[in-house]
Parts: C-alpha cells; sequence; structure tokens
C-alpha cells in the first residue's frame, strides 16, 4: 500500500469510527506501567519518572494560556546531560497557524524559567511568590477567562455566585469547615469587585492588575484546601440551590487554585533537580509537506457493500440487516464526514511530538507526553499503538478532521490503518451483542491527582487531595416576553427502537416541529463551568455510539441521563422550553403511527462559549430566509442565535 492509499484509508476508517459514534471510549487513565516503551527505557536518568509526569503535565497545563479552543497544546520533558528541554506543539491545520500562539508560550515559560534557574539562591516563600507571579503574566488571559473576569458573556461572576451560595449556607448547621468557607469566600468577593472597578479593556494585555490577580488565585487556593468543600458544596448545597451549578462552582475554584499548586509544583522539583540549573524550550513546527491532503476518492464507499466484506473478512456473526437498518440509511452522512475529514484536518498536537521525537533521537527520550486538555480518542489510540510513549487520559471523543502528518513516523503510520479497522469491527461486535446504547459527550479538561499533590517531593505538604476536573453546563432562568417568535420545522425519522416495531415495507415518519422564540432582555443565566465526578476505567470499554443511533429500550418517566433534565412532549402538542433570556423553544410532535402511548422526550441547553466554539455544523437562525428550516434527519439540533450556540437532543420515546 503506497503512502497516498494509506492516508486516504486512515481517513476513512476514521469517519467510519466518526459514524458510528463520536464517542470512542469512556474517558479513561492510562497507566504509565503499562507502557512497553517506558518499561524499557534507560534506568540511568536523574529525573524519577513520577516527576517527570508531574512535571509535564503541570506545564502542559500551563501552556494553555488563551481561551482558545483551536489552539490546544500538548508539552513533554527531555533529560539531557546539559539539564532538561521543554518540547511544546500545538494542534495546526498548516505550517504556519500556530506560529504567534507558540512563541507567546514560549515567552511566558522562559519567564518561568529564568527564576526556577536561581532557585538555590533565595527562600522557598520568596521563590514561590516570584515564580506564580511570572505564571500569572503568562496565563493573565486564561486566568481572567477562568475566573469570568473577561468574556464573560451571559455567564454570572463569580461574586455574585459566591453571595448566593453563602446565603444558603446560613440556612445549613454551621461547623469550622463552614465557618472558614464563609469567611474566605467573603474575601475571595471582596478581592473580585476591587479588581472589577479598576479592571480596563486591555486587562489581558497589562500587567497592570496582576497584583490584584494574584491575590483571586490566592484565595481560590485556600478554599480549595477545605476539606469537606466538595461534600460541602455538591452534596449539602447543590441538591438546595441548584447541583450543577454548585459542582461547577467547586471545579473552578480548582482550575484557578492549580496555578497556585503549579507554582508550589516547579519550586519543589527546582529545589531537588540540578537539572532544573538549565531549562530550555523547543517549539514544534511541522513544515508544509507534512500537511498534504490524501487524495480525493473516485468511487463512492458505500457502506452496506463494505460491512459485507468485513463480515466475511473477520468472520462475525453481524445481523447485518439490522445494521444496515442503523447505518447504510445514512450513508450521505458518513459521506459528509469522510469529505469533511479530508477538507479541514488537523494535526494534533500530541502527533507533532510524536513526529518531532522521531526525528530528533535522545539518548534518554520523554516518557510522557500531556496536553492542556485530555488526549482525543485517536491520538491516545495512536501513541498505544506507537508504544514508547504514555499519555495520562483520554476523554475518548472522536474528530473527523484529525489527520497524521503526510510524512514521518513511518511504520507506525502504515499500520495505523489497519488498527483502526481493528477498532471499528469491535465496536461493530459489541453494537451487535450489546444493542445500540447511549452515551453523554465526555468532559475534554481534566486535571489528575499527580498534577495538584506534591506530597511525594518532601513527605510533608499536599496542597491539595483529590482529582480535579473541568468542563462547561449551562443552565437558564425563565423570563417573560412578547416577541414574535422564529421557527424551524425538524423531519426525523425514528430509529431503531421505534422502527423495530415496525412492518419495513411501511416505515412511518415521525415528525417534531421546533419553534424557537427571540429574546431581547438582559442575560442573567445563571450557568457556570461545571464537571460531573466519574469513576476512573482501568481499561477502554466498549464504544459508545452516537446520539442518531439511540437505545431501542424506553426509558422511565422523569429519568435524565445528564445535567439537563430531559422534558416530554405529548402527541398532537406543544411543548415550549425555555433556554435562556434570548431564546424560547417550541417542540410540537405529531405522528402519523397509531401507537398513541408514548410520548417524545427532548432536552435543551445553551453551550458554554469553549464548547460552542467547536462546533462547525450548525443552523444559524440569524441568516434563515424563511420560518419553517428543514434540518433532514437528526436527532440532535445545534442552532446558532447571535452570539450563543444552543443544542437541542430528541430522545426515544417513553410509556406515558
Amino acid at each position: 500500500m503506497s503512502a497516498a492509499e494509506s492516508q486516504v484509508q486512515c481517513t476513512r476508517n476514521i469517519a467510519l469510527l466518526y459514524y458510528l459514534g463520536r464517542i470512542g471510549c469512556q474517558p479513561t487513565k492510562n497507566s504509565v506501567r503499562d507502557c512497553e516503551g517506558i518499561r524499557n527505557t534507560s534506568i540511568d536518568r536523574k529525573l524519577p519518572l513520577e516527576h517527570e509526569k508531574l512535571l509535564t503535565q503541570s506545564l502542559a497545563f500551563l501552556s494553555s494560556i488563551r481561551d482558545n479552543p483551536l489552539h490546544v497544546t500538548a508539552a513533554c520533558v527531555e533529560e539531557r546531560e546539559s539539564g532538561i528541554v521543554l518540547i511544546v506543539a500545538a494542534n495546526a491545520k498548516d505550517s504556519h497557524g500556530s506560529s504567534e500562539y507558540l512563541d507567546a508560550v514560549r515567552q511566558g515559560f522562559n519567564g518561568i524559567f529564568s527564576l526556577l534557574e536561581e532557585s538555590s539562591a533565595l527562600p522557598f516563600e520568596l521563590l514561590h511568590r516570584q515564580v506564580l507571579n511570572a505564571i500569572i503574566s503568562m496565563c493573565r488571559s486564561r486566568i481572567l477567562s477562568r475566573a469570568r473576569l473577561t468574556r464573560r458573556g451571559q455567564k454570572q461572576g463569580f461574586d455574585t455566585i459566591l453571595k448566593a451560595v453563602k446565603r444558603e449556607i446560613t440556612r445549613c448547621t454551621l461547623n469550622d469547615d463552614k465557618r472558614e468557607f464563609m469567611k474566605l469566600t467573603q474575601v475571595l468577593i471582596s478581592r473580585i469587585e476591587t479588581l472589577q472597578k479598576k479592571l480596563a479593556p486591555d486587562a489581558a494585555t497589562t500587567s497592570a492588575f496582576d497584583k490584584e490577580l494574584e491575590l483571586i488565585v490566592e484565595s481560590f487556593a485556600d478554599i480549595s484546601k477545605i476539606t469537606t468543600l466538595e461534600m460541602m458544596l455538591v452534596h449539602e448545597v447543590g441538591p438546595k440551590m441548584d447541583s450543577d451549578l454548585c459542582r461547577g462552582l467547586l471545579n473552578t475554584i480548582k482550575k484557578l487554585a492549580h496555578y497556585h499548586s503549579c507554582a508550589y509544583t516547579l519550586v519543589k522539583l527546582s529545589r531537588r533537580q540540578r537539572l532544573f540549573d538549565n531549562i530550555s524550550t523547543v517549539l514544534v513546527r511541522l513544515d508544509a509537506s507534512t500537511f498534504d491532503k490524501p487524495p480525493q476518492e473516485t468511487i463512492r464507499f458505500e457502506l452496506g457493500k463494505h460491512m459485507e466484506k468485513l463480515k466475511k473478512d473477520y468472520n462475525t456473526d453481524w445481523d447485518l440487516n439490522k445494521i444496515n437498518q442503523t447505518l447504510a440509511k445514512n450513508t450521505e452522512e458518513f459521506w459528509k464526514d469522510f469529505k469533511k475529514a479530508t477538507k479541514d484536518s488537523r494535526i494534533h498536537a500530541e502527533i507533532q511530538l510524536l513526529w518531532y521525537l522521531e526525528r530528533h533521537p535522545s539518548p534518554n527520550p520523554p516518557r510522557i507526553i500531556a496536553s492542556n486538555k485530555d488526549a482525543c480518542f485517536l491520538c491516545n489510540a495512536f501513541i498505544s499503538f506507537h508504544g514508547k510513549y504514555s499519555i495520562p487520559r483520554t476523554h475518548g471523543r472522536i474528530y473527523a478532521g484529525w489527520k497524521l502528518p503526510s510524512n514521518g513516523l513511518d511504520e507506525a503510520r502504515r499500520l495505523f490503518p489497519k488498527e483502526l479497522e481493528r477498532i471499528f469491527i469491535s465496536r461493530v461486535n459489541a453494537m451487535s451483542r450489546q444493542g445500540i446504547m447511549k452515551t453523554v459527550y465526555p468532559l475534554e479538561s481534566t486535571i489528575s491527582l499527580a498534577a495538584v499533590s506534591v506530597t511525594s517531593l518532601d513527605g510533608s505538604t499536599s496542597l491539595k487531595k483529590g482529582e480535579q476536573k473541568g468542563t462547561t453546563s449551562v443552565t437558564g432562568e425563565p423570563c417573560e416576553s412578547s416577541r414574535p417568535a422564529a421557527d424551524i420545522c425538524v423531519e426525523s425519522r425514528e430509529t431503531i427502537g421505534l422502527e423495530e416495531q415496525l412492518d419495513n415495507d411501511n416505515q412511518t415518519c415521525q415528525e417534531q416541529y421546533l419553534f424557537l422564540e427571540e429574546r431581547t432582555e438582559e442575560f442573567q443565566p445563571a450557568e457556570i463551568e461545571s464537571e460531573p465526578q466519574k469513576a476512573e476505567s482501568k481499561e477502554i470499554p466498549q464504544a459508545q455510539p452516537l446520539l442518531s443511533l439511540t437505545s431501542p429500550q424506553p426509558k422511565n418517566d422523569g429519568s435524565s441521563d445528564s445535567s439537563t433534565s430531559w422534558d416530554q412532549v405529548e402527541k398532537d402538542s406543544t411543548k415550549r422550553l425555555e433556554i435562556d433570556h434570548s431564546l424560547h423553544v417550541y417542540i410540537e410532535y405529531t405522528t402519523s403511527h397509531p401507537c398513541t402511548s408514548k410520548v417524545l422526550k427532548v432536552k435543551a441547553k445553551k453551550l458554554s462559549i469553549d464548547d460552542a466554539e467547536k462546533v462547525e455544523d450548525f443552523c444559524d437562525l440569524d441568516s434563515l430566509t424563511a420560518r419553517d428550516h428543514s434540518l433532514g434527519n437528526c436527532r440532535e439540533v445545534k442552532m446558532r442565535f447571535g452570539t450563543g450556540v444552543y443544542v437541542i437532543n430528541l430522545d426515544d420515546f417513553v410509556g406515558q
């Protein structure tokens, strides 16, 4: 197989996996000890593996200096005789797109490293203060965004949220931790309000407010050390107030506290390792030849015929009639994904690091590669298949535009299409045995225990125990308005769950109509960054497919599978959902099917700024030329109105 053919086959198999479901596996933590490449590396190293992992994850976290999901960065640390080399890359679609961003990252790290190189000359606390100052200078834009001091949009400020939480805590039985929380949050509220009065529009580019920002980060760090903080916010206050809001508050506290603990980690490591006397930064920039796109195929890829071939080649017992009801009828969607993957593709930062490390071999190469977010499913699969490096975690999502460099990594790149095919076979086997299973989208950003705990460095101090995680979740508050509605029509055919009950020759179309009502009042939704805590799994589980491939099993009334609860729409009726102050949704459900003992489950939410920037396919309500707009056969509708992006999910029918 030629390099071009291998590239086409890899892209095709990625599209196949993406078509089966955008979730390749549940979020999974990888064990460093399971990586054979690491077990076989030289033991003649000055930097212990545990310290390398802690250092790499801390630097990867800090490498996210701006609130831009297109600039996902990854880092690794190489030990040399002369010292430590930090190697950094950023997601890129061409050879020059991330250059300016990476230059800013290196400039920030240079400021931190210049302090660490002189660590022995300063008292610990003074050095920690100086390193924290350098971190705030480097990550100022990202910290301001996380703290909702800039780019807040429709989100409430943390001072408002903290005041509401404090009011709820006063209704609880007070103990020492609650009193400490009340005291520390009042300090934080005062510091936030003080900075807000001074904040200028160009706050992200000026150091004038760094001292105030440092005090705010320290307040978050102090609050994060309260032993029962999670129990207090999530389990006591949350159910009485808003569980998602309180869980999101906990997540944000930990995220902002992590800047403080990163400074502590770097200072502690620099005191123990002479390697920090000489630290440098290398930026990975791939040349234009690595971004060559695969040739467009001239023969249409028919899913049905391909499944027949795979069944024969792998001697499977698939029920193709049932599987093809789900897969073959949406060939157009698959073809769209394939063309999108070849047109708008990116080489992820983790893969660029592999490419660089192969081109620049070292006696003591890096053992850990970490990103400022968890690795995607395909990065994790390729790095595991490559076998020489370990990546801490994967969030399990599949991106159709993921690609490998056009050159380099020759052996792994040649064999990887077959590995993707093996994964595809495994997923279809699981789907054939277990039926279609539903999943919520996993969280992309987490912070591992190793990154937030420095107990092992000297056995005396632990900044924070427990895993930190992060994502965003949106809730909305109702409003009253008499503005006219703009409406779109969604025509959708129910998938397996209903079709199995019908005559295949006489399938009946279900129709769901969505009417979107615009609002112009001031935005005050109670939304906050939120991530549910999830149990770690030791092995990558079988794949969970896309929402449009939902389970045929009915759900009980009142069930929910995410932070946004499901509403129900009865046959021949209309349901009004309030997403936020700018948009209300009216959903009308009609069906010609004789069964009338079913209702439609539906939920709607507004995406966070981070998640909204990742959405590429949506219906732009501002540019619609007609009141009715057909969205075709779908179970998830993404729409943009103004600066917001909204998602509506249509789920299984449930018994009344």
